[in-house]
Parts: C-alpha cells; structure tokens; sequence
C-alpha cells in the first residue's frame, strides 16, 4: 500500500511539473508574439503619423500659396 501511494504521488508530481512547464513555455511563447506584434504595430504607427504631418503639411502650403521663399512671416536675421 505505501508503495501505491510513493508511485501516486510521484506521478502526480511529475503531472505537475510537466503541467507547469506546458503553461511557462505557452505564455513565453505568446509573449514574444505579442512583442512581435507591438514592435510592429508601434512602427506601423509611427509611420503612419509621419505621412498623415507631412500631408498636412503640404496641404497647408498648398492651401495659402507658400512656395519658393513666400512665407507668411518675415524672417529677420539675428544681430
């Protein structure tokens, strides 16, 4: 009976332990998806920002005729 009991207990420790490790490399797994996918996503959005200002700004120049050197504001040198 007691070595009944040393074998349930050993397998259930095992059963355990091998559930722990299932979960730790699924979540480690998942991780470094997510990481994958946030780098992406962050430079995706990055991107995103820089062509929406820089049409903005075009559309700006081009809505008030700023082309060449006509700027709406005078530029004084430093003296």
């Amino acid at each position: 009976m007691k070595s009944l009991f040393v074998w349930l207990i050993t397998r259930l420790t095992l059963l355990f332990v091998l559930v722990i490790a299932c979960v730790v490399g699924i979540g480690y797994y998942l991780s470094l998806e997510f990481e994958e996918v946030y780098q992406l996503t962050y430079q995706g959005l990055i991107k995103r920002d820089q062509v929406a200002l820089k049409k903005t700004f075009n559309q700006t120049l081009e809505s008030h005729h700023y082309f060449g050197d006509k700027f709406p504001f005078e530029i004084h040198p430093k003296r």
